[in-house]
């Protein structure tokens, strides 16, 4: 069966509306997401800043002599395990700066990318509509102008062909024999003047 055109321009309205869901549904997906990636970079800040106290901590009371570990470490280098604690620190806030610092790039790439989708997306969607709005209005001057008596059914054009075509050679043959009747009527009068 072949595509009725006047149904094209009610498809393009419901793919534009499928069109808008799926951009609506891209854009709430991304606000998930990076609500998500700032938590999770809050509580990477939180984690650095925890571990950094922590450690100093650790590291006065190593100095002072007054912590646990400095008690059961009596009679040690309590400057080399101070020393040790401190590099271990560093090693460890660095390491999570590193971390910090990749979320950041991750979470600034992910948005610039998913913004690229979503312009991309919305100028498709215009191109959409424009085709739409075409398509209505050719529609439109189709059904207002004198091909609107063209049917869209190639066989139902060809029978309306036919039939025009039957009653035409109707009126030929009718006025054919009207034609051989006053031709009969001219030569019987002339036959008897």
């Amino acid at each position: 069966m072949l595509y009725d055109y006047r149904d094209l321009s009610r498809d393009l309205i419901t793919a534009n509306g499928n069109f808008t869901s799926c951009i609506n549904l891209l854009q709430d997906n991304y606000n998930q997401f990076t609500g998500v990636l700032k938590d999770l970079h809050d509580k990477l800040r939180r984690a650095i800043s925890n571990t950094e106290n922590n450690l100093k901590q650790l590291e006065l009371e190593i100095s002072q002599n007054n912590g646990t570990l400095a008690k059961l470490l009596a009679g040690s280098n309590q400057k080399l395990q101070q020393e040790q604690v401190s590099k271990r620190r560093m090693d460890i806030i660095n390491e999570l700066s590193e971390i910090e610092k990749q979320l950041e790039n991750l979470n600034r790439d992910f948005s610039n990318s998913v913004q690229n989708i979503v312009e991309n997306l919305n100028k498709q969607m215009l191109t959409y509509r424009e085709m739409e709005n075409k398509v209505k209005t050719g529609l439109e001057q189709v059904n207002s102008s004198e091909f609107s008596m063209v049917s869209p059914n190639p066989v139902l054009a060809v029978n309306q062909s036919i039939q025009t075509a039957i009653d035409t050679l109707n009126k030929i043959r009718q006025n054919i024999a009207e034609n051989k009747v006053l031709n009969e009527i001219t030569n019987t009068l002339d036959n008897i003047q």
